[in-house]
């Protein structure tokens, strides 16, 4: 059987390994977001030049540009024969390529809408749709930070299953995206007193009240919880030496 000592040690050897198996998948993941990130910007590049070749042209060479810009655009062209070589490595590399995958996977909710945008106007939006179901993947990502972080609650659950079964992304379910960076980003501090209101108002504009409202309930939920238990283990005569010493009560304990 084995001492209390050896449990703790390998207790600690396993977190360890865990440690060092997540180091090692951040760094996996990081290095094919880049290549994804080079291979993606790559097979921009024609497109992107031609746009600007366009904006300087004038006369022949601009219809000629203009032409040129619009021959990346997937729609209307019938048949997979009459799409540029450009168009069709694009399409093949948002569907199959998981460097790509991992790279739009890895972009911030701005990053991704930035380039959507451009994906969807030069492109169209078969290859947008693509990207979308790519980047709803990222709700994995913070449905795992928000439980660790204990950050979870129910309507912030159902609104990610929800966008995750749908497959694609509608502009509000990017600015959901928004707000789980924000509500992930906040300490306690952000609750408080004299910064409670910024807070509620800024998620708000990116969760939706519902949501805002059900992460303030749990909010003030657990302030109470807090002080009940701040209340348990004072005895009335260190409640008032506490007052009496200047550490007063805050309203929920005087509750």
């Amino acid at each position: 059987m084995a001492t209390g000592e050896n449990c703790y040690g390998l207790e600690a050897g396993i977190s360890r390994l865990d440690n060092v198996g997540s180091e090692r998948n951040a760094a996996f993941d990081a290095s094919k977001a880049a290549k994804g990130k080079e291979t993606f910007n790559n097979l921009l590049r024609p497109m992107r030049e031609a746009v600007e070749r366009e904006k300087t042209a004038t006369g022949d060479a601009k219809r000629a540009a203009v032409k040129d810009v619009n021959s990346f655009y997937d729609k209307g062209k019938g048949s997979e024969k009459n799409l540029r070589k450009e168009t069709m490595d694009l399409t093949s590399s948002l569907q199959a390529d998981s460097d790509v995958h991992r790279y739009i996977r890895n972009m911030t909710p701005d990053e991704f809408g930035n380039a959507r945008k451009e994906v969807n106007d030069r492109f169209g939006g078969d290859q947008a749709r693509m990207m979308e179901r790519q980047y709803v993947n990222k709700l994995y990502d913070y449905e795992e930070k928000l439980n660790s972080s204990g950050k979870m609650i129910p309507s912030i659950q159902d609104r990610i299953s929800t966008t995750r079964a749908r497959g694609e992304m509608s502009d509000s379910d990017l600015n959901v995206m928004r707000g789980l960076e924000e509500y992930l980003s906040l300490g306690d501090e952000a609750f408080g007193a004299g910064k409670a209101r910024g807070t509620y108002n800024s998620l708000r504009r990116k969760l939706g009240d519902d949501i805002t409202q059900d992460i303030f309930a749990e909010k003030v939920a657990q302030q109470m919880d807090t002080a009940a238990e701040k209340l348990a283990n004072k005895t009335p005569t260190s409640r008032g030496s506490d007052v009496i010493f200047g550490e007063k009560l805050n309203d929920a304990e005087k509750m």
